[in-house]
């Protein structure tokens, strides 16, 4: 039988996808699994209680202000190779995320590794999915996609639907 802890890669946004995030990893035997953190550049503040060993930050995945394209395609490959790195580093069992748009490279890159993915889509999503949420669901980046609202799982029939988490 393999004793070893499970290696869980969480993937941390601020505002209230972190409040989310943290009842999640509430939620989870701590005992039985090792966990390592990723955020984006400009969230470094969600580490401050964590174990600097454990903590990746990757560039920012998304820029709303931003209406280029050209900046967009640029700013998510920066995303991408750097969640490659990270994944390769990591090599996480599972990885999970509430809502981050930064799960879409993360996602990619351990589909290879083997890395079970959970995605968690928000609890302020409830009549549809968020763009983040439409990409993971569509191209199946997920194995296991959580909604908070019943609506959506009538919307989404592949999602799962177990109430709310907060």
């Amino acid at each position: 039988m393999n004793f070893e802890k499970k290696k869980i890669l969480v993937i941390l946004a601020g505002g209230g996808f972190l409040g989310q995030m943290k009842q999640v990893i509430r939620n989870l035997n701590i005992e039985t699994v090792e966990l390592y953190y990723v955020t984006a550049e400009d969230s470094t503040s969600v580490f401050k209680e964590l174990d600097d060993s454990k903590c990746y930050i990757i560039p920012k995945t998304t820029h709303f202000s931003t209406r280029s394209i050209s900046v967009r395609i640029s700013d998510f490959l920066k995303s991408f190779w750097s969640a490659r790195k990270i994944v390769s580093e990591v090599k996480p069992d599972i990885i999970i995320s509430v809502a981050s748009s930064m799960a879409v490279p993360i996602f990619i890159w351990s589909i290879r590794q083997g890395a079970k993915r959970v995605f968690i889509e928000s609890l302020t999503r409830v009549s549809d999915l968020s763009r983040t949420g439409k990409i993971i669901y569509r191209l199946k980046l997920a194995n296991r996609f959580y909604v908070q609202w019943k609506e959506i799982k009538n919307k989404y029939p592949k999602t799962i639907y177990k109430g709310k988490i907060l």
